[in-house]
Parts: structure tokens; sequence; C-alpha cells
């Protein structure tokens, strides 16, 4: 019950009002918020957002204790009310890595986005290896990964196969995928490789994760990671409904029953988790 009633009231206070507010309206409301979290002790609570690029919707958020960070759409500041660290935090637990008992020595973050789950593993000293291909997200990637050494980046998309592809932008919403759609105007060619043909793979060690979230190509980049998939203690891939408003989630769990001695279990987000038994 308890769990409700916090979650009616971040609803209330936070979510909804993200997406009924104006801009303007939205980030002062966050403003607020972040003000009153600062003053009751978190320093690393949000203090207000810059807009640095109207088309593109990008902000660049300041916290109290002088931390930057770069995002896209207003929307999504919420996820950074308590701070950049707090914003990994909630991937975390929705991916369940949460409940990982051991040291985590690499990850594999397989649609990067902005890097708030790289940026938390990294601050922790693991190696992340980061794949995003959206060129207006792979621009704010690296520069907010930028002061980690133990970061590699890389804008190739992945896949089944190597070669070039149209990748179909839709930065704004997070939704860019290699999965073809009419609905989306803007288009960018890239680069596309089988996990197990790229040079990342060389630099993965000891207890490794990979995480995924492909926007409905999942299958097709689980393919291409062929025996690498063994090198993984624990796997998590988003399979929502985002290939045609359908999930992948058969498909993927099949997929990994196939190729290896794991663990499967699904949540109720269509998170599917992947450990090895």
């Amino acid at each position: 019950m308890k769990k409700i009633i916090i979650r009616l009231m971040k609803d209330i206070l936070v979510n909804y009002p993200a997406r009924l507010l104006p801009r303007r309206a939205n980030i002062l409301l966050l403003q607020t918020y972040g003000f009153f979290l600062y003053v009751f002790g978190n320093n690393l609570a949000f203090r207000r957002a810059v807009l640095i690029n109207p088309k593109l919707k990008k902000y660049e958020l300041q916290f109290w204790n002088g931390d930057t960070w770069l995002m896209i759409n207003h929307v999504r500041i919420n996820r950074y009310l308590k701070g950049i660290d707090a914003a990994g935090l909630r991937l975390l637990k929705r991916y369940n890595v949460d409940n990982l008992k051991v040291n985590i020595d690499s990850l594999v973050d397989v649609g990067s986005n902005v890097g708030e789950l790289s940026h938390f593993f990294a601050r922790r000293g693991t190696l992340v290896l980061c794949f995003e291909p959206d060129p207006n997200l792979s621009e704010i990637l690296k520069s907010n990964l930028k002061d980690f050494n133990n970061v590699h980046i890389s804008t190739d998309a992945l896949g089944n196969f190597n070669g070039q592809a149209a990748l179909m932008i839709a930065s704004e919403t997070a939704d860019t995928s290699l999965l073809l759609d009419d609905r989306i105007l803007t288009k960018a060619l890239v680069n596309v490789a089988r996990y197990e043909d790229h040079s990342f793979k060389e630099f993965v060690r000891g207890n490794s994760i990979l995480k995924m979230d492909a926007e409905g190509f999942e299958p097709e980049v689980l393919e291409g990671f062929g025996s690498e998939l063994s090198k993984f203690a624990f796997i998590a891939i988003d399979c929502g409904l985002e290939r045609n408003g359908e999930s992948t989630e058969s498909e993927v769990s099949k997929m990994l029953r196939e190729r290896g001695h794991f663990k499967i279990a699904i949540s109720q987000a269509l998170i599917v988790n992947a450990v090895q038994e």
C-alpha cells in the first residue's frame, strides 16, 4: 500500500505535470521541487535547465553541486530531480540490475541514449562500452561521459549484418530505430555491425552485463551477438511494444534459450532478463 501511495503522489506531483504543463511551467515547477530538495540536504538536486538548441529541444541541466548534464525533451527532466546518479538508478531498477549481488566489471550498453545508466556504472569504475547510432544523441552522450577514461563509445548501429542502412531518427521521443517507419521523415545513413565482428567485443571482461534498448530491433541485434552472448553473466533487454506496436519478448526469449544456458525472467515492463545458469 505504501508503494502505491508513493507512486500515486509522484504521478500527481511530477509525472502528470511534466506531460500536461507547457514547457516553461513544467521547468519552473521542477526548479521549485529541486530547490526544496536542496534545502533539505540534497546538493545533487536539479537546479535549473537552459535551452541550448530550441529546434532539437536540447537542454543543459544544472545541479546545485555544480554538475551539468545534456539531454533532450523537457518532459524527461523530472528523472533528474534528485541528480544524475538518481536517473541512472532509475534505469538500474527498470532493468532489474539492482538485484545483482556481484561486482560488475564491464557493461555493454546498446542504445545508450544520453548515458544515464552508463554514467552510473562508469562512476563506479566499471568498463563501459556504449552503442548509440542516433547522431543527435551520440553527440550528447560523448559530452556527458567525456570525463571518464573507462568509457568507449561507438556510433555504429548493431544488427545482424555488416554494412550500411537508413536509421529512422526520432531523438526527442527516444524512438530512433533501424525499423522502417513511414511516419518518421528524418533519416540518416549509418554503419551497421554485428557485435561478434565489432572491435568492442575484445574489451569485455569479468562479470559482464548486456543491456539493450533497440526500439523493436532487438531480435536482429541479438542475432548479431552470436557466440559472444556466452560472455555475459546477466542480460537485460527492453522488449516493449515498439515493433509496429508489438513486443519482441517471445522471440527474444526463444533466441536466448537457444543460444545459451540462461534462466529467463520477464518483468511487467516487458524487460527480458537472462542469467547464466
